[in-house]
């Protein structure tokens, strides 16, 4: 299971979508639609984040303090939204107003109904991907200690499972790959505006769509081919980055 299925999972399942439509006021119907456009829109920014060594260990420091392993819904129940402010400001950086605008449109809810949302599930994301994190960490460990003999598990087979019991999600849902399903949608749907300019920042959704804002986060991105964004090479950064502190 990939990262952005177990956060899909956790995100979305009723007790979630209860806890953020009651501290936001947007229907449950309305926080499903946007959690699904959004967060693999803050694992692209997250991954883009830790690509640098710096970055990684900036990230390592932000995951440190927020440890919390309690069902997703008491952790969104109970969101500090100042905290889920300044998150959203270190991840999107200077793109976080066109990120909230565009989301917001595509997802048909107001700026402030999408900026709430995001400042409530933002803390709970940074505690899903810590203990993902030190879950694949000691993935990694137990997998040197085993034989030559013993197939290897691949960063893209980890395990993550074990935590939808902490957080809590629908494990009966499809195994299918979501981060490439949403990317392929994304694109798709709502292509990019006009055509971005590496290194360019923008502050309004009127100038970009969903599909320039994977581009923003990716300095590499290119529009004709979709990014897989399932958290591999979040996970792989930050577990190399863990090796050097």
């Amino acid at each position: 299971m990939n990262l952005l299925n177990m956060l899909m999972k956790s995100f979305t399942s009723s007790s979630s979508l209860g806890s953020i439509s009651s501290n936001t006021g947007v229907s449950t119907t309305g926080v499903s639609k946007f959690i699904t456009l959004a967060l693999p829109v803050l694992l692209r920014y997250l991954t883009k984040n830790a690509s640098s060594k710096s970055g990684a260990a900036s990230l390592l420091n932000a995951l440190s303090e927020h440890t919390e392993k309690s069902a997703m819904s008491s952790l969104i129940g109970k969101a500090d939204v100042s905290d889920g402010k300044k998150i959203l400001q270190h991840i999107l950086g200077n793109d976080v107003n066109g990120v909230i605008e565009t989301l917001a449109e595509n997802s048909n809810l107001s700026s402030n109904g999408a900026s709430s949302i995001l400042e409530n599930i933002a803390p709970a994301l940074l505690s899903g991907v810590s203990a993902a994190t030190n879950t694949s960490s000691a993935q990694s460990s137990t997998s040197r200690r085993v034989t030559s003999k013993t197939p290897k598990k691949t960063s893209d087979d980890m395990d993550l499972t074990s935590l939808l019991g902490i957080f809590g999600g629908d494990m009966s849902s499809s195994n299918k790959d979501i981060g490439d399903d949403l990317l392929g949608s994304l694109f798709g749907a709502a292509p990019a505006k006009k055509t971005a300019t590496k290194g360019t920042r923008k502050s309004s959704s009127s100038d970009f769509g969903l599909g320039e804002i994977f581009s923003l986060a990716d300095d590499t991105a290119d529009n004709e081919k979709v990014k897989t964004t399932d958290g591999t090479e979040l996970l792989g950064s930050l577990l190399s980055a863990m090796k050097k502190l």
